[in-house]
């Protein structure tokens, strides 16, 4: 059996981080079990799923994004200049946008 996954998901320190397992339920692995993320084989990982991040291939550069909506909206997402001026460091934050069409 095979499973695949797909997200997106914003670098951080040149790293993109992996979904972690939050509740394990009907999932089965063992010492057999194989994970492979870019071609390479995930190793020292039995307990938990996946390791929490994996190391970026090339320096990622934040830059200003645009959405275009159906009905002429737009949203324009731009990196900021410094990250000290503007957020907590004891905070995280996630922005979630659901559209229904």
């Amino acid at each position: 059996m095979h499973l695949w996954l797909t997200y997106q998901a914003m670098a951080q320190d040149n790293s993109w981080a992996l979904p972690q397992l939050t509740e394990k339920r009907n999932i089965y692995w063992n010492q057999d079990t194989q994970r492979m993320y870019n071609a390479e084989y995930v190793r020292n990982y039995q307990e938990a799923w996946l390791p929490p991040s994996v190391p970026a291939i090339a320096d990622q550069i934040p830059q200003q994004h645009q959405v275009n909506f159906v009905n002429g909206d737009r949203i324009y997402a731009q990196p900021l200049a410094t990250t000290t001026e503007f957020l907590p460091e004891s905070e995280g934050f996630v922005v979630v946008l659901d559209i229904a069409v």
